[in-house]
C-alpha cells in the first residue's frame, strides 16, 4: 500500500524533472564531469523496488520511466561521439578510445542499471561506436594490421568485433590467409628442390612447418583470447601449405618428410637428444600429421622404416615405439596402425620364440655348430617381399635352419616358414 502511494502521489508527479535530473547527472559523469551518480542510483533503484511486490511486471515501471528514454539518451550521445572521433582519429587511435571508453561505460552502468539492463546498453554503445562503423571504417585497415602483425591493433579489434555476429569473418580470412602465403614461402625449398626433397634435412622442415604453426598458435592465445574460430582458421592454413605441390606430377613430399623425421627421432643415432624432448617432438609431428591429406602415403612409408628399426634393433627405445603408435591411433583409429602394432607383437614374441628354441636345446642336450638367431614375422603384417632367385645355404647353417624348423613345427602346426635369405646377416667369430 506504502509503495503505491509513494509511486501515485511522488513518483508519477515528479517524473519529467526527475528523469531529466538523473538522465542530465549521467551525461556530466560521461563528460567527465563530477556527475551525482550517487544520486542517480538512489533513484533508480527507488523505481525498480516501487514495483517489486508485482512479481510479473515488476520491472515494467522502471523500463518505461528510466530504461527506454535511457537508451535513447545513450543512443545520441554515442552517435555524437563516434562521428566526432572519426573525424579526429585514425583507425588505430580510434581502436583503443573505443576500448577504454566501453570500460569506462560498462563500469558506469553497473553502477545504477538493474542487471538486465546492462546488456541493453553494451549493446547499444557497441552499436554506435563499432558496428556503424566496422564496415567503412575499422575494415579498412585489416589487411595491414594482419600483414604487419601490429598486435595492439589486432587485440583491440578483436575485442571490439567479437560480440557482433559475423563481424570477425573478414579478421579471419585476412589471418587464414597470411597463415597461408606465411606457410607456403617457409616450405617452398622442399617442394622446387627435387635432391632437398628427397635427401634435405628433415629438421629444418619441421622446424619450418612448426615454427610457423606455434608462431601463429601463440598470436591467437595472445591477442584473440584462444578463440575456437582462429584455431579452425590455422588449422585451415596449416593443411594447405603442409600439402601444397608445387608439380601435381610428384608424389606428396610431406608424409615422406615426416616419415623420415620419425625415423630419425627413434632410431639410437639421435645423438644429443632427450628422451623428454624426443617425446616433444613427437608431439609436434602428430601436429603435422593432423593437415596430412595423404596420410596413407606416410603409413607406407613410416612402416618400412619402422621394419628397419625393428628387425636391425635401432630403435632407441620400445616404449617409444609403441608410444608413437598409440598417437597415431588416437589420430586415426585402430585400422590405421593394425600392422604396426602387429609388427611390435610380432618382436615380442619372436623373443619368447627364440627363448624356448634355447630351452629346447638344453633339455634336448643338442647344440649348435654356430651362434643363431632369428625373428618369427607375419608375412601379411611386414612390408618385405619374398626373395627372387636362388640362395645358397652354407651347409652349418642348413643344418640350423632344419633344427629350428622341426622345433617350430612341433610347437606351432599348420605354420608354414618361408626364410628371407636375402636380409639375413652374418659375422665372423676370427
Amino acid at each position: 500500500m506504502c509503495l503505491c502511494v509513494w509511486k501515485e502521489d511522488v513518483l508519477e508527479k515528479l517524473t519529467s524533472s526527475l528523469m531529466k535530473a538523473v538522465l542530465q547527472e549521467i551525461h556530466r559523469d560521461r563528460d567527465g564531469e563530477s556527475g551525482d551518480l550517487g544520486m542517480v542510483r538512489d533513484t533508480v533503484f527507488s523505481l525498480i523496488e516501487v514495483e517489486e511486490y508485482a512479481k510479473t511486471t515488476s520491472l515494467r515501471y522502471y523500463q518505461t520511466v528510466f530504461e527506454a528514454p535511457f537508451l535513447a539518451e545513450t543512443k545520441e550521445y554515442y552517435l555524437h561521439t563516434a562521428s566526432k572521433l572519426v573525424s579526429e582519429m585514425e583507425v588505430s587511435e580510434y581502436m583503443q578510445e573505443v576500448v577504454e571508453t566501453m570500460k569506462t561505460a560498462r563500469r558506469r552502468g553497473q553502477r545504477f542499471l538493474h542487471p538486465t539492463s546492462i546488456t541493453k546498453f553494451t549493446r547499444e554503445c557497441e552499436a554506435r561506436l563499432v558496428e556503424d562503423y566496422q564496415n567503412s571504417y575499422l575494415y579498412s585497415q585489416l589487411q595491414p594490421m594482419v600483414q604487419e602483425e601490429r598486435r595492439q591493433d589486432l587485440k583491440n579489434i578483436f575485442h571490439l568485433l567479437n560480440g557482433i555476429p559475423r563481424a570477425l569473418d573478414p579478421l579471419l580470412d585476412k589471418f587464414e590467409e597470411r597463415i597461408k602465403s606465411q606457410g607456403l614461402a617457409a616450405v617452398r625449398p622442399w617442394n622446387t628442390d627435387k635432391d632437398k626433397a628427397t635427401s634435405g634435412n628433415v629438421v629444418e622442415f619441421m622446424g619450418a612447418v612448426m615454427g610457423v604453426h606455434s608462431h601463429y598458435h601463440q598470436l591467437i592465445s595472445d591477442l584473440f583470447s584462444s578463440h575456437k574460430l582462429f584455431f579452425s582458421a590455422l588449422d585451415r592454413g596449416c593443411r594447405v601449405f603442409v600439402n601444397a605441390q608445387e608439380n601435381h606430377t610428384h608424389q606428396p613430399r610431406a608424409p615422406i618428410l615426416l616419415a623420415r623425421y620419425c625415423d630419425q627421432l627413434l632410431r639410437k643415432s639421435s645423438k644429443g637428444v632427450g628422451e623428454q624432448e624426443v617425446e616433444d617432438r613427437l608431439e609436434e609431428v602428430i601436429t603435422v600429421f593432423r593437415y596430412l591429406d595423404d596420410k596413407d602415403v606416410f603409413q607406407r612409408f613410416y612402416s618400412r622404416m619402422l621394419a628397419r628399426r625393428l628387425m636391425q634393433s635401432l630403435s632407441v627405445s620400445m616404449e617409444m615405439e609403441e608410444g608413437m603408435i598409440q598417437r597415431l591411433k588416437h589420430a586415426c583409429g585402430f585400422e590405421y596402425v593394425a600392422r604396426l602394432q602387429r609388427m611390435v607383437v610380432d618382436m615380442k614374441l619372436s623373443e619368447d620364440c627364440m627363448a624356448s628354441f634355447q630351452e629346447h636345446l638344453s633339455i634336448s642336450s643338442s647344440s649348435l655348430p654356430l651362434a643363431f638367431t632369428t625373428l618369427v614375422l607375419q608375412s601379411a603384417a611386414w612390408p618385405f617381399s619374398k626373395p627372387t632367385g636362388n640362395f645358397n645355404v652354407p651347409p652349418q647353417m642348413l643344418s640350423v635352419i632344419e633344427k629350428f624348423e622341426r622345433f617350430y613345427e612341433t610347437k606351432y602346426t599348420g605354420r608354414k616358414l618361408s626364410w628371407l635369405y636375402h636380409m639375413s646377416l652374418g659375422k665372423s667369430l676370427h
